[in-house]
């Protein structure tokens, strides 16, 4: 599916804009609706079979807006009944990228509906497009010269402009938005993205996807919304909203670029890939697709949370972006192929590569959706994961699942109380919620507990371990050492990321704390000073950034 950008003209409230009138100009009109758009041709550059289109989307608007409105007088056209549009082609920035610009120029004293606008497509690209495509390109313009995000914030009508969740406030499109997406919200949402030409004048893609007065158009249906169509009557038009399009929040194939600084994005309707291995053909055909895009937006970062009904996406170290998706269940979330690093096309996530750009035509390739990542449906109780070198979310289960030896695993538990076995391999385990038993096995490991009372051992009974172990909230036990032997006696260390005794945290060790030493200094971390804990000479764990570890009450033994 293909998608390109549209934008609203950056015309003055005072009616300044780079547009010239012909004295000889060509009018059409919407007949002998109540409603009247006049669309004056200002020149030679467009075809007729291109004007017959204008004349086309003028009359569809005048069958959502019913009601007269009053005459204008204006000094260079006389009387004004009920709307004049200039129309006309020309260069705007060359083939596919911003294909229009439209925007109202007069406005009506009091109520700011405008009563003069103007609309210029740019000769490169509006030639290539088919009817259909060109009837909803200017039909969308042409929404913005009735007032469609551009006299929004005249009207009071847009709230948190300059946050990442800008709304339009006004009661009859809400009324629509809830009824058809089954909310009970106050507002309905806007585009904060896409520069100062698409932010705040369109509703928000991620929400509303094909709907017509979206940032973007696609290929295919674009309807126009009873959402839209009640906006007008919110700018204060008389609208029959019942002659707008069927419209479904749900589509075939949606696409969402999500780049980093874009805040939360709350995607509703999204279609998953579906629970197992094999969807069937329908299934495909709906899938939607997320393409991440920026440093750190990977698979291994990417952490998913069943919150209610609603799957939470986020990227561990990131807090400038996240996704919501609506009603939606983490085991329809997934990229298929045949193991890891194999590719296909089948999947909800593309993760650009670092140095390539997001851009619709990524959905457009073959076998771009890398097996990365396995999700592990509602019932299942594996004991290994599916692939080695992957990573893999669990399910709500008690899960005791492990990895692959030589395999550099990452597993994440979610909920449940889980024990998380990496075995040999530098593995990256998150325990998740619940109070999970998360072992690294040989290699130099990553563990992370999550929420919940867990315990950690990152060691493998390998020289050269190197472990980090983060318990999260809770009160955790760390590892360094069992009943039989300290750890970490040759060439290694674990790294205690979060160490809070408030919490309840113990360090587990062989024997005595009498046996043990500490020592105080700024080893790693942050500039807080360490404290570093020897067995005899020597060193096998290093506790960042506090100094409040105290043996005899924070050491117990195995």
């Amino acid at each position: 599916m293909m998608s390109f950008k549209l934008d609203t003209a950056a015309l003055s409230n005072s009616g300044q804009g780079n547009f010239n009138i012909a004295d000889n100009a060509e009018v059409g009109d919407s007949h002998e609706a109540p409603f009247k758009i006049d669309v004056h041709f200002i020149d030679d550059s467009l075809t007729d079979s291109q004007k017959s289109i204008f004349y086309k989307a003028a009359d569809r608007w005048s069958e959502i807006i019913i009601g007269d409105v009053p005459d204008v007088f204006d000094r260079s056209f006389g009387y004004i009944d009920d709307i004049r549009i200039d129309a006309s082609a020309g260069f705007i920035d060359g083939v596919s990228n911003i294909r229009g610009l439209a925007g109202p120029i007069g406005f009506r004293s009091g109520s700011w509906l405008p009563y003069y606008g103007s609309m210029r497509f740019d000769t490169a690209d509006i030639a290539d497009l088919e009817e259909s495509s060109l009837f909803d390109l200017i039909l969308h313009e042409m929404g913005h010269v009735l007032g469609i995000g551009t006299i929004w914030e005249n009207l009071g009508l847009l709230d948190n402009s300059s946050t990442s969740d800008p709304r339009f406030t006004g009661a009859s499109a809400t009324s629509e938005y809830n009824k058809i997406f089954g909310l009970n919200e106050a507002s309905v949402p806007v585009e904060a993205k896409g520069g100062s030409l698409t932010a705040l004048g369109h509703w928000r893609e991620t929400s509303f996807s094909n709907e017509l007065m979206t940032g973007s158009l696609n290929a295919g249906l674009n309807p126009l919304s009873s959402i839209t169509a009640a906006s007008l009557e919110d700018l204060g038009y008389v609208v029959n909203v019942s002659a707008a399009d069927s419209y479904f929040p749900t589509g075939s194939n949606d696409n969402f670029i999500i780049r980093r600084g874009y805040g939360t994005e709350r995607i509703i309707g999204f279609d998953g890939i579906g629970a197992g291995t094999s969807p069937d053909a329908a299934t495909l055909s709906e899938a939607d697709i997320l393409l991440f895009e920026g440093e750190g937006l990977t698979a291994r970062h990417m952490l998913l949370n069943q919150t209610n009904k609603d799957l939470v996406i986020t990227f561990e170290g990131i807090s400038d972006v996240s996704v919501t998706l609506q009603d939606f269940a983490i085991e329809d979330f997934d990229n298929l192929g045949q193991g890891p690093g194999t590719i296909s096309n089948q999947g909800n996530v593309i993760f650009v590569p670092q140095g390539f750009e997001a851009t619709n035509s990524f959905f457009e390739f073959e076998g771009i959706f890398e097996d990365v990542f396995d999700v592990f449906n509602d019932d299942w109780e594996k004991l290994h994961v599916l692939n080695k070198n992957t990573v893999t979310f669990l399910n709500a289960l008690d899960n005791i699942t492990s990895g692959f030896d030589a395999s550099d695993d990452v597993i994440n538990g979610l909920d449940g109380n889980d024990v998380l076995n990496g075995l040999s391999g530098d593995d990256l385990l998150r325990g998740g919620h619940g109070n999970d038993t998360v072992l690294g096995g040989s290699g130099s490991d990553t563990l992370i507990g999550g929420s919940g009372n867990d315990f950690l051992n990152g060691y493998g009974l390998t020289l050269g371990e190197f472990d980090v172990l983060e318990g999260g909230s809770g009160a955790d036990v760390f590892a360094l050492g069992d009943a039989n032997s300290p750890y970490y006696l040759g060439n290694g260390y674990a790294t205690i990321t979060d160490f809070n005794y408030l919490e309840g945290d113990k360090i587990q060790i062989t024997g005595s704390a009498s046996n043990y030493g500490i020592e105080f200094q700024n080893f790693s971390g942050g500039l807080a000073t360490d404290t570093l804990i020897y067995f005899g000479s020597v060193l096998i764990g290093v506790v960042q950034d506090t100094t409040n570890v105290v043996p005899t009450f924070d050491f117990i033994a195995a």
